[in-house]
């Protein structure tokens, strides 16, 4: 299997447990970097350069879920062309994500190998 270290994928997941199971998934292919809640992904894309986001929609602050950051990285000329994939238990919003912005809308559980395909060609 081709792995791209080049690449560099912010992980947005304030569930401790998944978060490990991400980095750990992710990290033999990727470049990961894993924050908890919206607002530190919003200071993370300020510090460092990525190239794809995992976005938990239902983070922990209800005034900063993964939709309210998605917007505010897309709506800032800087982050426009971003790549932000969705993560969400919610098997039937994937047209709903995808209209708000989201790349890509990944259940979870998440199929580990439609993930890292999905990030290489993006």
């Amino acid at each position: 299997m081709i792995r791209n270290k080049e690449k560099e994928i912010l992980i947005v997941e304030d569930d401790p447990c998944y978060a490990f199971i991400l980095e750990k998934t992710l990290s033999i292919f990727f470049n990961t970097t894993i924050v908890t809640s919206g607002y530190a992904a919003l200071n993370a894309i300020e510090e460092n350069i990525y190239d794809a986001i995992l976005m938990d929609t239902n983070l922990g602050d209800a005034n900063m879920d993964g939709l309210k950051t998605m917007l505010l990285i897309k709506q800032s000329n800087k982050h426009r062309g971003l790549k932000i994939f969705a993560m969400t238990a919610f098997s039937d919003a994937r047209e709903w994500y995808m209209k708000q912005g989201f790349e890509d809308l990944f259940i979870k559980p998440i199929e580990n190998e439609r993930i890292i395909n999905l990030l290489k060609i993006n």
